[in-house]
């Protein structure tokens, strides 16, 4: 057996060509699970088999980089950013700076070998969006899948949607919560409970309180007050008011045709504004909404145009396309048409490059599969490079073969929705 004892005097003279941070916290204390990840760390870098000087020092470097950066909000912020990152700036406009509105954090709780961390927050007066991940030691297998979590605001739960993007060899689990507020608008400092009962199969008890500051994002918050009644066809209905923050955008409105339509919104610049939910409540005579989108795409919107439209119950026939000549055209019937531009494959992710045309783009976009020789369907996630570009898009399918011929399916626009062009209106902000 080779010798891998490691002579303690090497280990203070190596120490002595390492750069100290004399701004460091002398007060920080390390956790046991941290202090137990360092360890098994340092076991891989230091007692696999010896090596030559400049290797230790960067082994001994490494040690005292993740010492003093372990409790570093910046640091711990860094870990499973990307996926709320990404997912902001699919929600927001291009003029939004989210670091003026996002609130690193870094709270954290441990139970059965493993460590539920919340490292971002962001809200609006509706809406809060926190980005979590998951890492251990202990129950690896187990703790992978969805977060089982309920949220609280003074003890009133709060919806939830969870995006979960999976983990890697550091993360056991990152993903996105989404919380919306049904019965009011947030203040602009609160208190959010999370109350974490499972993390995959691994049963526990994962408690945070959260203290949560929007006033950043309510300073930037408009109010238009319109009150204005707009014929549908024989119907009327009248946009009470519409609120834009740098997170999203709510237009209230009330009507007397029980939720009949829903409606596309555009800016003055064409954009298609993202239609992201809705709340809604209703007496014998009246119903109110308030329809969620995402935010403006440009903070200079002067208008927003209005496209009626009817959800289709009768699904048709989809479209079926060999995929195996490019470029491949898609009609979309009066909506327009798509081409498939380009196919990459990685291993067993399949991206496929498409330009959208047509006049409800990020609809189109996202109605299409791919239908394997066994005809089961495979769906994939749809990303746009930016809001501003809503023509080229890029459709990534996981688990996919190589060896497997696809084709390409399409659901018509027609069978999903029924648009209504001669019921579009503009409403004025002002």
């Amino acid at each position: 057996m080779k010798n891998t004892d490691i002579n303690k005097d090497d280990i203070f003279e190596l120490l002595n060509y390492a750069e100290i941070d004399n701004n460091y916290n002398e007060d920080f204390q390390l956790d046991k699970l941290t202090y137990k990840r360092i360890e098994k760390k340092m076991k891989k870098k230091l007692y696999a088999k010896r090596r030559k000087l400049k290797y230790f020092v960067s082994a001994i470097m490494f040690m005292c980089l993740v010492i003093a950066t372990v409790n570093n909000t910046a640091f711990a912020n860094a870990i499973g950013a990307p996926i709320f990152e990404k997912l902001m700036i699919l929600r927001s406009g291009n003029y939004v700076d989210l670091d003026k509105y996002t609130q690193n954090v870094y709270s954290y709780a441990d139970d059965q070998g493993v460590r539920f961390a919340v490292n971002k927050v962001i809200s609006d007066d509706n809406e809060i969006m926190l980005s979590y991940i998951v890492i251990g030691d202990k129950n690896k297998e187990e703790a992978k899948g969805i977060v089982s979590a309920n949220f609280s605001i003074n003890g009133e739960d709060i919806e939830q949607n969870q995006i979960s993007s999976g983990g890697s060899d550091e993360i056991l689990e990152q993903g996105v919560f989404e919380l919306k507020s049904e019965n009011g608008n947030f203040l602009d400092s609160f208190e959010l409970n999370v109350d974490v009962a499972s993390i995959g199969d691994l049963k526990g008890s994962w408690k945070l309180n959260l203290m949560i500051d929007k006033k950043q994002a309510s300073k930037d918050t408009k109010e238009y007050n319109i009150n204005k009644d707009m014929d549908i066809g024989e119907d009327k209905i009248n946009i009470k008011k519409i609120i834009t923050s740098p997170l999203s955008t709510d237009i209230e409105i009330t009507d007397t045709l029980d939720g009949k339509y829903r409606y596309f919104i555009f800016d003055d610049k064409g954009n298609m504004i993202k239609y992201t939910g809705l709340s809604s409540y209703s007496n014998s005579e009246v119903s109110y909404e308030k329809l969620k989108y995402c935010s403006l795409i440009s903070k200079e919107t002067k208008e927003l145009t209005f496209l009626p439209y009817e959800e289709v119950n009768e699904v048709g026939d989809p479209l079926t396309y060999d995929i195996s000549r490019l470029p491949l055209e898609i009609p979309q019937g009066n909506s327009g048409k798509l081409v498939i531009n380009r196919l990459e494959w990685n291993k067993d992710n399949l991206n496929i490059y498409y330009t959208a045309d047509g006049e409800v783009p990020l609809i189109q976009a996202e109605n299409m599969y791919l239908l394997d020789n066994q005809n089961r369907k495979v769906f994939g996630q749809s990303v746009g490079s930016d809001e501003s570009n809503q023509h080229d898009f890029m459709m990534n399918f996981k688990g996919v073969s190589q060896n497997t011929q696809y084709k390409i399916c399409m659901r018509k626009i027609e069978d999903m929705y029924k648009l209504h062009e001669n019921y579009k209106f503009t409403i004025d902000l002002k």
